[in-house]
């Protein structure tokens, strides 16, 4: 009997894995996360998997509500690309993958999911002009233990009127008032409004949930 959730169902043949999640959390500088993600790559998708990682799911699942699958979209911090594997799964097809790991890159090139990929500094992302992309994701991304909090403002200003952001807040950042603090400043700013929220399963195996947000700019 074949487990359900099988590495293979994502296209990937994964080798045998170990426990990096329960030190995701702890890591506190961008070197650090860096060298982390570099030694975590060969087994990551394993390990979440296993795991049960749902918000790339649930996330594009609720994006595809609210554009068509001909948006241009930019997977900021896509890893090893299992974000955009749920992307292309959801219909969209024009998906860019960026993220500050060369080993995490190598792993999203072989899944053929991304128009484009390029390596960035999440620190400072986005070396173009704003209006480029009709929408940004970060899922997973913007959270303790990976991309601070000025990501958020930072993605926004790079999006035109009717852009999007999509992104999530797993229950690591619900508890750090230098996340929720941030997301809310962006909502009483007057350049955003709120069109989704929804609270749901982030990693059922270590049962930790999270909220997603779909984010449109004014």
């Amino acid at each position: 009997m074949v487990a359900r959730g099988r590495p293979a169902d994502y296209g990937l043949s994964m080798p045998d894995h170990q426990n990096h999640l329960k030190q995701t959390y702890l890591l506190d500088t961008q070197e650090k996360t860096d060298a982390f993600y570099a030694d975590w790559a060969a087994t990551y998708d394993a390990e979440v998997i296993e795991n049960g990682y749902a918000t790339p799911a649930r996330l594009s699942a609720a994006l595809k509500g609210f554009v068509p699958p001909t948006a241009k979209i930019l997977d900021i911090g896509c890893g090893t690309g299992y974000s955009g594997f749920h992307l292309h799964q959801a219909g969209f097809r024009n998906i860019t993958g960026t993220d500050p790991v060369v080993e995490m890159l190598e792993i999203a090139l072989k899944r053929a999911v991304y128009t484009n990929i390029w390596q960035t500094d999440l620190t400072d992302p986005y070396p173009f002009d704003p209006g480029v992309y009709d929408v940004i994701t970060a899922i997973g991304v913007i959270t303790t233990g990976a991309a601070p909090a000025t990501l958020l403002p930072q993605t926004i200003d790079q999006l035109a009127k009717g852009g999007l952001i999509a992104f999530s807040y797993n229950d690591k950042a619900l508890e750090d008032p230098t996340y929720t603090q941030m997301r809310d400043k962006v909502l009483t700013s007057g350049t955003v409004r709120e069109l989704y929220r929804n609270y749901g399963p982030h990693l059922t195996g270590k049962k930790i949930n999270s909220d997603i947000y779909i984010f449109e700019r004014l």
